[in-house]
């Protein structure tokens, strides 16, 4: 199962997201970036999951559209900077 979703934590604890995005196997998170801050707020659940369960979580790819300031390639450099020394 995919979780192409936001990670915006005003919806849904950190806890939530976590379970959504990587505590259901075969879950692999694959989120939606259509502007820089969503990439920051992936960021902020992979740190969560590294500090809260000791578990690196692994971002597969980036979902994009273009419709948003993000283009693929951009979606892809933000979520990279995002987790970069997590």
């Amino acid at each position: 199962m995919i979780d192409f979703g936001s990670a915006e934590g005003s919806f849904w604890t950190e806890s939530q997201l976590y379970q959504v995005a990587y505590g259901f196997a075969p879950d692999v998170p694959m989120p939606e970036v259509y502007f820089p801050v969503q990439a920051s707020e992936w960021g902020s659940l992979v740190r969560y999951a590294r500090d809260t369960y000791g578990r690196t979580l692994t971002i597969v790819g980036v979902l994009t559209t273009g419709l948003g300031i993000d283009n693929p390639a951009r979606a892809l450099s933000d979520i990279l900077g995002a987790i970069s020394g997590i």
